[in-house]
Order: C-alpha cells, then structure tokens, then sequence
C-alpha cells in the first residue's frame, strides 16, 4: 500500500510504516466485504464506497473511497481517492433526528388540538 502526503497526514502513518500494513490495519471492514469490493473495483464494476477507517490515533472515521483498476507491469492494482465523510455523516444524521422530533412534535400538537375540539362546550 502507497499514498501520497495528504493521505498520510490524515491517517496519521509515515509513509515507511503504511507500505509495511496491510489494508486491514486501516478498513474497519470485515475482510470478505473488503475482497469482495477490491474484486469488483479491478473489474470495473464498482468505483465509489463507503468505509469506515481506522486512524494511527484509534479514531475511527467514515471515509468515501472512489477507485478503479489500474493497470501496471502486467499486473492489476487498485487505486482509491479518499474523502473524508465523517463530518456530513454527523450533520445527515443530526438532521434526521430533528426532523423525526419535529414530526413527534407535530403529531403531539395534532393530537392536542383534536382532543381540545372535542372538549369545547358550545352554546
């Protein structure tokens, strides 16, 4: 495994000691879905996925990984572009929880407004 500075300043590694690992020390993935997805990029059936990976201080971040076959010396390697997601996949579900409280609270409302129609004395 290679990569260039910016990606060893986000995992956190010197170059030595990532070309020494093996991909498993970084993807959080088992390793069946982690073949399977390296399978499918050197076919050129799949080029974006979604990880998660483990940096040299133990975070553990959501990582968009586009790839694709690259063709070298006779064999097939895989490249991959990294972009770090943890942050929108903090802000996506952040919203989603709002927006089920709000629907809860709208409901709650409703409810409410229902049952105080029911409970008016007209003249």
């Amino acid at each position: 495994m290679d990569a260039n500075a910016a990606a060893l300043a986000f995992w956190g590694y010197t170059r030595e000691e990532l070309r020494q690992m093996p991909m498993a020390a970084i993807d959080v993935a088992p390793a069946d879905i982690r073949a399977e997805g390296f399978r499918k990029v050197a076919e050129g059936a799949a080029r974006r996925f979604e990880w998660r990976q483990r940096l040299k201080n133990g975070e553990i971040r959501d990582v968009a990984l586009f790839s694709g076959p690259l063709f070298y010396q006779g064999k097939t390697l895989v490249y991959s572009i990294a972009h770090d997601i943890t942050e929108r996949n903090r802000l996506a579900s952040s919203m989603m929880a709002a927006k089920e409280e709000a629907e809860r609270a709208n409901r709650a409302k409703s409810q409410f407004l229902s049952s105080m129609s029911t409970s008016c004395v007209r003249p």
